[in-house]
């Protein structure tokens, strides 16, 4: 699997999108942000890179990281607008900056 990350080209990053599912269940979060983040920024399937983003967004939001988490899951909806991940991602953006607000 590391072969994948170190010696292959992203293409559409459906490879790259499942060892990085592999890894978050068998390492943990830690260890899977690095191969999410790689796939919401170049894989060229919008569909997967908005699947990525939001992977990233709860990613980053279990560790504390609400700012970020609230451009990635923004970034998601953008990206493939379309698709029923757009609204999820919209709303998690939203709810979590309405907890941003109700936590300042």
């Amino acid at each position: 699997l590391e072969y994948l990350l170190s010696n292959r080209p992203m293409g559409d990053g459906l490879d790259y999108y499942n060892y990085a599912t592999v890894i978050q269940m068998w390492k943990g979060d830690d260890k899977a942000l690095s191969p999410f983040i790689k796939v919401a920024d170049e894989a060229t399937d919008k569909e997967l890179r908005a699947l990525a983003n939001i992977r990233v967004g709860d990613i980053l939001q279990k560790m504390g990281n609400f700012e970020e988490a609230k451009g990635r899951y923004r970034q998601a909806a953008e990206i493939a607008p379309g698709t029923s991940w757009a609204k999820v991602s919209s709303e998690n953006a939203s709810q979590l900056e309405m907890a941003m607000e109700v936590g300042r």
